[in-house]
């Protein structure tokens, strides 16, 4: 009996003008764990969309015989604009080598010293409360700092970081903001401090799927581009500049934002809060495994 139980043979799937995977070739054996490692955007979730079946390939053929990171598994394979790269034992491939196969270049400096002068903190959270959520919680984001929440599921990440932004009401605490004391009721308010919320739920929360890619980009900044009416030119100067600067993979800016792959959608998502006013204050992001200030 062969060992291998899935093969995947010159896999390509397109989507409208944009190719998600091109001649991928994958093969999986028995009682082997598989790493499936690249950026976002590589084309990982589209093909593992092809493999489960919720998405049908335009080219190649799947072989099947029964069913079925990085130093976890036996195996990895890495993918980079939608192409698979390499696929080496994960015993004879190092990390440096595995980053240069993802970004497709060597990098030098994974940590560069950078001299960080705390000037003021920008945001003061004291013993905020959500009952049923989280108690007492209590922190300081400085400018130029990351801070970081880490946690399992059911934590209460997600929770302070959706008060924070005024989705969802505290019991009790108080939220400073430039040393000014602030109290969200709606979202609008947390924007207009210049906090920025990036979802993990993407697609219910984080974007209008149905929009275009120009739209979404623009949408947590409307006021910007208008003022009687949206200026059309604007809202597409500034699509374009997102696009380039966050290598968005679209065939248009006019593209609707539900056929992109979950990392590009992602990747909208970012580029909307980046170049609003609330970004450039604050950055607030939530996403699995992490709620970022």
């Amino acid at each position: 009996m062969s060992s291998t139980i899935v093969r995947l043979k010159d896999i390509t799937k397109f989507f409208p003008g944009v190719t998600a995977l091109r001649s991928m070739d994958l093969e999986l054996k028995r009682g082997e764990i598989h790493g499936l490692i690249g950026e976002n955007g590589a084309g990982k979730s589209t093909l593992i969309k092809v493999l489960t079946g919720i998405h049908a390939p335009d080219q190649g053929e799947i072989e099947l015989d029964g069913k079925k990171i990085i130093f976890l598994c036996d195996v990895v394979t890495v993918m980079r604009d939608g192409e698979r790269v390499i696929t080496k034992p994960s015993s004879d491939i190092t990390k440096d080598e595995l980053v240069t196969y993802m970004v497709g270049r060597k990098m030098e400096n994974y940590y560069p010293h950078i001299d960080f002068h705390v000037k003021d903190t920008a945001l003061e959270v004291k013993n905020l409360t959500r009952y049923g959520s989280f108690e007492d919680v209590s922190f300081t984001a400085d400018y130029g700092e990351i801070l970081g929440f880490s946690g399992l599921v059911g934590a209460g990440r997600t929770e302070v970081c959706r008060c924070l932004f005024g989705a969802d009401p505290i019991d009790s605490g108080e939220i400073y903001v430039k040393g000014r004391k602030v109290s969200f009721k709606k979202p609008k308010d947390a924007i207009k401090a210049g906090i920025a919320f990036v979802t993990e739920d993407r697609k219910g929360q984080g974007l209008v799927l149905s929009q275009s890619v120009s739209r979404n980009i623009c949408l947590a900044n409307l006021r910007k581009f208008s003022k009687l009416f949206v200026d059309d030119k604007a809202v597409d100067r500034q699509a374009k500049k997102s696009v380039e600067t966050f290598r968005i993979k679209t065939p248009s800016i006019e593209t609707e934002t539900a056929t992109l792959s979950g990392g590009n959608q992602q990747k909208v998502v970012i580029a909307k809060w980046f170049h609003s006013d609330a970004g450039r204050t604050y950055y607030g992001a939530d996403r699995q495994g992490q709620c970022t200030l």
